[in-house]
């Protein structure tokens, strides 16, 4: 879905410093972050009503949060309980992040699924904001293809893999991350990660000493932490 996105016109603006050459979408999707910047999404053609596909950008109001009745079965029902795609759109410090997750579709089936447990490390708006590059940019890329590296066809599916990577860094699958310290986990894009405490007991979170700020109540299906920084993901 996300390749056929970046094939067609319109323009997503992380509100990241570096100027690079543009990648291109349909209508977007208008969220607000913590420090009132703006991000533009990719609104996927598939999913999109013919009139979403105008050109005209289209404002997303979240609606107010309604939980689960008590006692239904994931199996049966499947409104409840709630997920983490339930709570990432709320949480305004990380949604960037949040929707960089919609746009990866293994992760989002993944995030909405009542099946399958997930750590989620989410960088904060900022974090990705400062980063030197966009998520889907590379300097590989650049270095072998130049301003070429992102244009037609090919660069619409590099880009699309790029992000999958930046997004696979931050998702971990199971149980258990947070119950040891210094315990080694590895990502679902294939990192290895693990967090030991500060000096004034906050969790960091390594390799790149990233500070922790909340870990979200757990919900249905996993756990969110958000993150001062952003993890590695380079190639591996």
């Amino acid at each position: 879905m996300l390749v056929k996105s970046l094939l067609l016109t319109s323009t997503l603006v992380c509100g990241l410093s570096r100027p690079s050459t543009s990648l291109t979408f349909p209508s977007t999707f208008l969220f607000q972050t913590d420090n009132d910047r703006i991000l533009q999404r990719p609104v996927e053609s598939s999913r999109s009503s013919p009139q979403a596909l105008t050109g005209q950008s289209l404002v997303m109001n979240i609606p107010p949060f309604q939980p689960s009745q008590p006692g239904k079965d994931p199996e049966k029902d499947p409104t409840g309980p709630i997920t983490i795609s339930d709570i990432l759109p709320r949480l305004r410090s990380i949604n960037i992040f949040a929707s960089l997750t919609r746009d990866i579709e293994p992760i989002s089936d993944r995030l909405s699924s009542h099946k399958e447990y997930t750590t989620v490390l989410a960088p904060l708006n900022s974090a990705i904001q400062s980063l030197p590059r966009k998520p889907w940019e590379d300097p590989e890329d650049y270095a072998a293809l130049g301003e070429r590296a992102y244009s037609g066809e090919d660069g619409g599916q590099r880009a699309a893999r790029n992000l999958k990577r930046f997004v696979e860094a931050h998702a971990i699958e199971g149980r258990g991350f947070e119950e040891e310290e210094g315990r080694k986990i590895t990502t679902i894009g294939g990192g290895e990660v693990w967090w030991v405490k500060g000096k004034e007991g906050e969790k960091k979170l390594m390799p790149g000493d990233i500070k922790v700020k909340e870990v979200v109540t757990e919900v249905g299906n996993g756990e969110i932490w958000i993150l001062e920084g952003v993890m590695n993901y380079s190639r591996q």
